[in-house]
């Protein structure tokens, strides 16, 4: 019976491995915070493009999903150096921000990013989609950290406590920052103050929310908890590590926060 029980448990010891490796590889979809910067670190320093009818491949489809209910954000039409320059800008100055905050990671970041271009209505080269962690845009991470680094403000580190650290240029694009975030900068900052001390898991929870949300809208359905907590929880098996509870009790704080969205605006 001993022997039988030991080897269950190397069987399930073997399968947590061999998964872990299968999203680390980009085989499987990384669902945490330390499983996207290992992802990340394999493959920060590629600059690939995939073509636009592999962005939204039929894996990332539920059976009952149709491809204009998966993509949470449009890309914009035309885009232009400007506005790749304008969204590291809003990086930096989230991360210039929060870099001694330990709270800080790439999930964090994005989520931030996400949740500031939809809140402003913000158009940026950005191509949130439907996956386990939440909306997420797989390749932004790889660029920010990039062009952070060659413009010398910050250098990812992903074995550290403070993820970023600041080079010698750290806080020179708060010029650029003040001049093209003009009209919503006091949003931006209300949006870095409110969630400085708050750890990713509450952040993915407020942002999965507010795409689900949205979606709703999209939908011609009703915005309740009910429904909020179905298109949640049907957002990915991942979600499954919430509890309703979690989920519920950011609802209202959404609403008293004025943190959802009002109306479906797309990227002209």
């Amino acid at each position: 019976m001993e022997k039988n029980s030991n080897k269950k448990n190397l069987g399930l010891y073997d399968a947590e491995i061999l998964n872990a490796a299968l999203k680390k590889y980009g085989f499987l979809f990384p669902e945490t915070e330390k499983e996207i910067e290992q992802f990340e670190n394999c493959f920060g320093k590629t600059d690939i493009e995939l073509p636009e009818h592999l962005k939204e491949p039929d894996f990332m489809f539920s059976s009952n999903e149709n491809h204009n209910q998966v993509k949470v954000i449009n890309m914009p039409k035309e885009i232009s150096h400007v506005d790749y320059y304008r969204r590291t800008v809003l990086a930096a100055e989230i991360v210039y921000e929060l870099h001694n905050e330990m709270t800080l990671g790439h999930l964090k970041l994005q989520k931030l990013i996400y949740l500031t271009q939809r809140t402003e209505k913000i158009d940026l080269p950005v191509n949130f989609l439907k996956q386990a962690m939440g909306p997420y845009d797989p390749k932004l991470m790889r660029s920010i950290d990039k062009q952070l680094s060659i413009k010398k403000w910050f250098v990812f580190q992903i074995s550290e406590k403070l993820k970023y650290k600041p080079l010698e240029k750290a806080g020179s694009h708060k010029d650029d920052f003040n001049k093209y975030y003009k009209q919503e900068k006091e949003k931006i900052h209300w949006l870095i103050d409110t969630f400085r001390k708050v750890k990713s898991p509450r952040v993915e929870i407020i942002a999965t929310l507010f795409a689900c949300w949205e979606e709703l809208l999209k939908r011609q359905l009703e915005v309740n908890d009910r429904n909020l907590l179905t298109y949640f929880f049907n957002w990915s098996e991942a979600k499954q590590k919430f509890t309703e509870g979690e989920v519920l009790k950011e609802i209202p704080w959404m609403r008293e926060n004025n943190l959802f969205p009002k109306e479906i605006v797309l990227n002209k």
